[in-house]
């Protein structure tokens, strides 16, 4: 160790501290004493108690007069990322964009999941972790994090993987980091859209949001990969990527989209958001159309997430199980607190197609 003494303060600290977490002081036990403490790491009494009183002000240790210094038991911190705070107030629900829609779906069922654990949960966000003056305090006690795959960044990884913290990336998306996530299996439920219409000719036009649309677990992306899988030729598939001005909603777009689109009885609407799917639905409705006249298939399954604004299952969707994800995320990452490995686990959970009487309501799946 050096012998800077405000250096050699926070370097006994962090070691007393690791010693904590990992059991080697045992939890009802006194540590060694100042003076023991500063002959095994060659320093002065003044340096020692100074670590100690640092680990009582983080509120690790306390001291009980005339008895010493004992480790304080405290519950697990766990962190979730999230691209905003608040997510997990059940009023916001209703109020957000779709991908916060659908955030806030992953963190009620992380407060879900948790419940069986004792520990306490706590919401930040990418921005406050990635700000360099803050992310140490933000971390500070950190057993364990939980971040959302579509902000799976470098900043993030960086920070992350300096930190030593278990990590667990899970939501829709693959991250393209190495670590452990659990993620959907997407092409299971668009494989089995795709084979339906397998003896049938049929034109595809995708609509997706913006975003990045080039790699794996993008919706976009694993709807041509099943596409192909299923023998869906690419010139039988028209992409259009929408440009969502400021104030705008998916809904809204989808629409106007509906609204105006030309349909052929060849053709079969793909949209990468329930909320795109909505606004399409209701615009064909409202201009007369009835289910059966149109093949529309969107990809979230919002209507049994408690989307009140449609009381009616009428999408047909591509469900990818959120609760299930978050459940199997939440155990993971106890798994790799309780029993660190250092190894990166990846699952993957499938996707399903849910028939509702916006498309392939008579359709008979081809195996």
């Amino acid at each position: 160790m050096t012998k800077n003494s405000t250096s050699l303060v926070d370097q006994i600290a962090a070691v007393i501290e690791e010693r904590l977490h990992s059991g080697f002081y045992p939890a009802k036990r006194a540590l060694p004493g100042s003076r023991s403490i500063a002959e095994e790491f060659g320093c002065s009494f003044q340096t020692a108690d100074r670590a100690i009183l640092k680990l009582v002000d983080a509120r690790l240790l306390e001291r009980r007069r005339g008895s010493g210094t004992y480790p304080l038991s405290r519950k697990r911190r766990i962190v979730l990322l999230l691209p905003t705070i608040n997510l997990a107030q059940p009023q916001m629900i209703f109020k957000l964009q779709h991908h916060e829609m659908i955030y806030g779906i992953y963190c009620h069922n992380a407060l879900d999941a948790i419940q069986k654990y004792d520990c306490t949960f706590e919401e930040l966000t990418f921005s406050q972790l990635t700000n360099r003056n803050f992310s140490p305090q933000l971390l500070r006690n950190t057993d364990g994090v939980l971040a959302h795959t579509n902000f799976s960044d470098s900043n993030t990884w960086d920070l992350l993987t300096q930190s030593g913290i278990p990590v667990v990336y899970f939501g829709s998306g693959t991250p393209s980091w190495p670590i452990s996530s659990v993620s959907a299996d997407w092409q299971a439920g668009m494989r089995e859209m795709f084979k339906c219409y397998a003896d049938k000719k049929r034109q595809f036009i995708i609509f997706d949001t913006p975003g990045r649309h080039n790699k794996p677990g993008n919706v976009y992306y694993e709807l041509l990969q099943a596409a192909e899988a299923c023998g869906v030729a690419p010139e039988q598939i028209q992409y259009s990527q929408l440009a969502l001005k400021t104030g705008q909603t998916a809904e809204l777009e989808g629409y106007k989209l509906g609204m105006k689109i030309t349909l052929f009885a060849d053709t079969v609407i793909i949209t990468t958001s329930d909320l795109l799917g909505f606004g399409f639905y209701d615009a064909l409705r409202d201009r007369g159309m009835q289910p059966g006249e149109f093949e529309l298939i969107s990809c979230d399954n919002l209507e049994d997430r408690g989307v009140e604004a449609y009381e009616t299952p009428q999408l047909t969707t591509i469900d990818h199980p959120k609760e299930k994800m978050t459940f199997k995320a939440v155990d993971l990452l106890f798994d790799m607190i309780n029993k660190p490995t250092g190894d990166r686990i990846c699952i993957t959970v499938p996707t399903k197609l849910i028939r509702r009487n916006s498309g392939l309501v008579n359709f008979e799946e081809k195996v």
